[in-house]
C-alpha cells in the first residue's frame, strides 16, 4: 500500500506504507547540495526518488539532468510513478541498475547518495 507525503511548493511524494520511507536526512541532503546549472547530475540509490525531487522543489536544479541509479524495481517503478506526477520526467532519469553494472564511460558533474 502507499500513502502519498505532500513536499514543497506542490510537490509530493508516493512511500509504501510498510518499507522504506524517507526522512528528514534526505530533506537536509537536498537543501546541503549547491544549486546546479547546465550539469549531469548522478543519484546514486534513489530509494523513492525524493532528494532528486526536492532539487527541482528547492529550485537548485537550472538545466540540469539528473540521472538516478536504483537496483529495487520495485524501488525504480515507484520513482517513475513520483515522477509522473510531479511532471518532471524531462529532468529526471531512472535507470534499474546496480550501481557495479553502470557504464564506466558516464562523467558526471555532481554525484550524491543517501
Amino acid at each position: 500500500m502507499e500513502s502519498i507525503t505532500d513536499l514543497i511548493n506542490g510537490y509530493k511524494i508516493y512511500q509504501y506504507e510498510n518499507e522504506f520511507k524517507f526522512s528528514v536526512d534526505a530533506v537536509l541532503l537536498a537543501g546541503f547540495i549547491e544549486r546546479m546549472k547546465n550539469e549531469k547530475v548522478l543519484e546514486i540509490g534513489g530509494g523513492t526518488g525524493v532528494i532528486s525531487i526536492l532539487l527541482l522543489a528547492y529550485e537548485k536544479n537550472i538545466n540540469s539532468k539528473i540521472t538516478i541509479l536504483e537496483i529495487q524495481k520495485k524501488m525504480s517503478d515507484l520513482i517513475e510513478k513520483n515522477l509522473e506526477i510531479n511532471d518532471c520526467r524531462s529532468l529526471i532519469e531512472v535507470i534499474n541498475i546496480d550501481v557495479k553494472n553502470y557504464g564506466a564511460g558516464n562523467s558526471f558533474d555532481t554525484v550524491f547518495s543517501n
